[in-house]
């Protein structure tokens, strides 16, 4: 069965949704701004009332078993292509934390658009450009907000009347040009830039656990595999360049073409970041999957986490090689691009 068979029931009724659409809190107003008038866009903000609540809740928990102070961490710059069953729409779009309401209560601000998930199957790595371009712009919002609250009104003033350019995202314009970067990256660079958030600090070592994490994945790869990974983001390159890079990765030891997953991506200017890829549909844990909080997920596989202990060297492996390279396809001194495309070995 091809990817456009599993949305026969409502796939022709459904078009693509450029109206710029706004949901959360911002310190200007007490309440929710929102022009969530769509099926698609009601559904998104209940994950995200859901998710936040949750969010809270867990945060608060933490806290208390930590002895730590109990207030609100903000939300860290977040940016998502979220897959919407009942509406199936795909919502793509931008999550803000400019601190919640006018009396502070807190809660995220963010701005979206919608897509049939039908016009956007996998993603695979070509079929990011025109994502990774709207996250981008929706990101940006955030530069205009300042802007807003100096002068206060109606949103509809300042963000009315706009439209997202999601022409590219039909499921047929492909682009492979994050690979241009990719080439120039010593992976030695990139680590350097996420070692900090790893349990492993030698590039060698954590090389050889991430391919056999990834290993691992293709073993499990099957029509009923469902699994949400999470994979480090390095502050010192373009996000778009690693999250293309990183489902390229994947590519290798699962099938995403057949799939349709949602993408978190969660990033601070000079903080590892992380791209989380959930391969089922949405529940509202996950919006803890952009916080720090998403080490309490028991569901989530996370490969900033993985242990050395967790994949030890074939015993029949010489030292040497187990520290340097996993069955000769992991080199320390190439590149992401090096990286990003060596192969899965399954049994």
């Amino acid at each position: 069965m091809g990817w456009t068979d599993l949305f026969k029931s409502r796939s022709a009724k459904l078009r693509p949704d450029p109206t710029f659409r706004w949901f959360g809190k911002l310190p200007s107003y007490q309440d929710y701004y929102s022009n969530a008038d769509e099926g698609f866009a009601v559904e998104f903000c209940d994950w995200v009332l859901s998710g936040y609540e949750m969010y809270r809740s867990r945060q608060k928990s933490h806290a208390e078993a930590e002895g730590l102070p109990k207030t609100t961490q903000r939300l860290p710059l977040a940016s998502c292509a979220i897959r919407l069953p009942k509406s199936e729409m795909t919502l793509i779009g931008s999550i803000l934390d400019f601190g919640g309401d006018m009396v502070g209560r807190p809660f995220p601000m963010c701005f979206f658009a919608g897509v049939p998930t039908a016009m956007w199957p996998g993603p695979t790595s070509d079929l990011m450009h025109g994502v990774s371009r709207v996250m981008r712009d929706l990101v940006a919002v955030r530069r205009e907000v300042p802007s807003f609250l100096n002068a206060p009104g109606p949103l509809s003033a300042h963000f009315g009347n706009r439209e997202v350019d999601i022409a590219d995202i039909n499921g047929e314009k492909r682009s492979d040009e994050w690979m241009q970067e990719a080439k120039t990256v010593s992976f030695a660079d990139w680590f350097e830039g996420v070692k900090s958030a790893l349990p492993i600090d030698d590039l060698a070592l954590w090389g050889r656990v991430a391919t056999a994490w990834g290993d691992h994945i293709a073993k499990l790869e099957s029509k009923s595999f469902q699994p949400t990974l999470r994979l480090p983001l390095s502050p010192a390159f373009s996000i778009d360049m690693q999250v293309c890079g990183w489902l390229h990765w994947l590519q290798s030891r699962m099938d995403l073409s057949r799939r349709t997953v949602s993408l978190l991506i969660s990033r601070e200017d000079d903080a590892v970041g992380h791209l989380s890829i959930i391969c089922r549909d949405i529940i509202p844990d996950d919006l803890l999957l952009i916080t720090d909080l998403a080490r309490t997920l028991p569901y989530v596989d996370d490969l900033s986490t993985a242990k050395a202990t967790a994949f030890p060297p074939d015993d029949n492996a010489s030292s040497s090689a187990s520290s340097s390279a996993l069955d000769g396809r992991f080199k320390p001194d190439g590149t992401w691009i090096d990286f990003v495309r060596t192969g899965a070995v399954v049994g």
